[in-house]
């Protein structure tokens, strides 16, 4: 999948989650976000959720899964095969 599209979370220690987030899972803030599962993995994440592919070759076809963060939220990371069509009407 080419990129993430979103992800807002609410949490309880901000230094600790940018550390997390940082360090753990090798993402940076802004719109620029990389996922990995390998990397989850790596860190010795769990998947709430592993991830699964959907709607293979389909409009909308995506890369996603859940896990928990150190503030307890599940979220969710997902990669879009194709993000020209993700705010059309």
């Amino acid at each position: 999948m080419k990129s993430a599209f979103h992800l807002a979370l609410h949490v309880t220690d901000l230094d600790e989650t940018r550390r997390f987030h940082g360090d753990v899972l090798g993402w940076t803030e802004g719109r620029s976000t990389e996922t990995s599962a390998a990397r989850l993995q790596g860190g010795g994440i769990d998947f709430a959720i592993p991830p699964v592919f959907r709607f293979n070759g389909q409009p909308g076809e995506e890369c996603t899964a859940f896990f928990r963060d150190l503030s307890g939220n599940p979220p969710e990371i997902k990669g879009l095969a194709d993000t020209s069509g993700i705010l059309a009407s």
